[in-house]
């Protein structure tokens, strides 16, 4: 099969499965690609229609953890298919459960354990993102991905062409602020129906926001080929193949999460409050808050003060995840502590404008 600059041949070599070679124009040396070895995930046994939306009358990446004990072990990629679900919310939470599993949010049991046994559970990461309530579930599995792949940290971000002669993309390198503005970024701002038009800008937001942005995507990808893989492998109860099937794929196509719009929109207001603190001279909240005057700065936002009342709500459950994959040693143990004074800083900032999640 040729392209551009290259030709790839499929041969056998002593068995049934084929190795792809690479070879390119101007060399003769064979590449060897290796078809990647079967993966096959747990399958699901989610609870019947008529007890899933009185159990989770809201199915999340979250609420769905409490189904971690109903992973089914099959014995070959081809063995038979489970039971078809019949039901959309039945659909959904299967979906999700099988790629929080990919991900490695539950545990299983060793292969030579007989079909059948339950004793798959939550790992570190899932009680992590137990802690996180259902309104940030989505937030909550990007925030653990990136601390997983070390996306998020207190460090300055740089280019990798970066010289003296170029300025810095974090110019502001105190880690305390690097974290609460990183954190508060995932968190999607509600705007007006216009385009952002703040002059504030932050170079550090911008490049992070191509960091944790991929990663959203991916994601995205990642429920979207569990979804498709349900349907071809029969896992989902067609019955007329016709438009009333076709409604139910786009239904769950709109459902899927990881779907929304990003910006970076609460970490460059939360990043303007904390640099700009000095400003806010007055005897009362009302009269600290109405000194920034962030509704001139940012005037495509809808509701500041609701908005960083999220980001305080969230920091609080970011927090404790923190503190739980600290003690399972998933992540560096200086972060716990850059986390703490992060804390004190948001704590300050927000309470000295009489901001609370009573706002939410």
């Amino acid at each position: 099969v040729r392209r551009d600059d290259a030709y790839w041949k499929v041969a056998q070599h002593g068995g049934t499965r084929p190795i792809m070679n690479y070879i390119q124009w101007h060399s003769d040396k064979a590449i060897a690609l290796h078809t990647p070895p079967e993966l096959l995930l747990d399958d699901w046994e989610v609870v019947h229609e008529h007890d899933l939306g009185a159990r989770l009358p809201r199915i999340t990446l979250g609420t769905v953890l409490r189904f971690a004990k109903n992973a089914q072990k099959v014995s070959t990629p081809y063995a038979p298919p489970m039971r078809a679900c019949q039901h959309v919310d039945e659909v959904l939470a299967t979906i999700l459960l099988k790629s929080l599993d990919l991900l490695g949010y539950f545990t299983h049991p060793p292969q030579q354990q007989p079909l059948g046994t339950d004793e798959s559970g939550m790992s570190l990461f899932a009680e992590a993102l137990g802690i996180v309530a259902p309104a940030f579930a989505e937030q909550g599995v990007l925030f653990i991905e990136l601390l997983r792949t070390g996306a998020l940290s207190a460090a300055p971000l740089q280019s990798p062409q970066y010289t003296e002669a170029q300025v810095p993309i974090s110019v502001q390198a105190d880690p305390p602020l690097l974290l609460l503005t990183r954190v508060a970024a995932i968190l999607p701002m509600q705007l007006k129906g216009q385009p952002w038009d703040s002059p504030y800008v932050v170079r550090d937001l911008c490049a992070f926001a191509v960091l944790f942005q991929s990663l959203y995507k991916t994601l995205r990808n990642l429920v979207e080929v569990i979804m498709l893989m349900m349907f071809m492998e029969g896992r989902v109860a067609l019955r007329t193949l016709g438009a009333a099937d076709a409604a139910l794929f786009t239904g769950l196509v709109a459902r899927l999460p990881f779907r929304e719009a990003l910006n970076t929109g609460m970490g460059v207001v939360l990043h303007y409050l904390l640099l700009n603190q000095s400003k806010a001279a007055g005897a009362t909240p009302a009269e600290r808050w109405a000194a920034l005057n962030l509704e001139a700065m940012f005037p495509c936002a809808v509701d500041l003060r609701r908005d960083l009342a999220r980001v305080l709500a969230f920091w609080g459950e970011a927090l404790q995840v923190v503190q739980r994959l600290e003690a399972g040693h998933a992540v560096p143990q200086a972060l716990g502590g850059q986390f703490q004074e992060a804390h004190r800083l948001l704590a300050g900032a927000l309470g000295s404008l009489g901001i609370s999640q009573a706002d939410l």
